[in-house]
């Protein structure tokens, strides 16, 4: 048989990098449900707030400057912005009032969500690209 009409076989679909994704939406999720139904009350401590927030935005930050091949480069901005957005709303809840927490926390799981989402639908469609 000829080389030219083998068709090679496409790459494995990346299954890790939908199962993080799956965990995010999931996660994010799971704090939105719990913020709403005032089943998540935050603590009182500002220096943890703080801490977690800078966490997420470095995190986010280091994720953002990371080289990455073109094919996959929104994939690390996506995920560079969710964070850092989540992490800046994490932090500001060292200083919200009570009242507000909830609704901070809940959106933080939002963008968490709908990053685990996007995530999700725009690894398999670069896969079937």
């Amino acid at each position: 048989m000829p080389a030219a009409t083998i068709n090679p076989k496409p790459p494995p679909l990346p299954l890790f990098r939908l199962l993080n994704e799956f965990v995010v939406f999931l996660l994010g999720a799971l704090l939105v449900v719990l913020s709403l139904a005032h089943g998540l009350h935050p603590p009182n401590k500002p220096v943890v707030w703080l801490l977690l927030g800078a966490l997420l935005t470095y995190w986010g930050a280091r994720t953002g400057m990371r080289v990455s091949p073109q094919s996959t480069r929104w994939y690390d901005r996506l995920r560079a912005a969710s964070l850092i957005c989540a992490g800046l709303l994490v932090a500001s809840l060292a200083e919200a009032p009570f009242h507000l927490a909830t609704l901070l926390l809940a959106i933080a799981g939002a963008i968490l969500a709908l990053r685990g989402l996007a995530g999700a639908i725009g690894s398999i469609r670069l896969r079937q690209s």
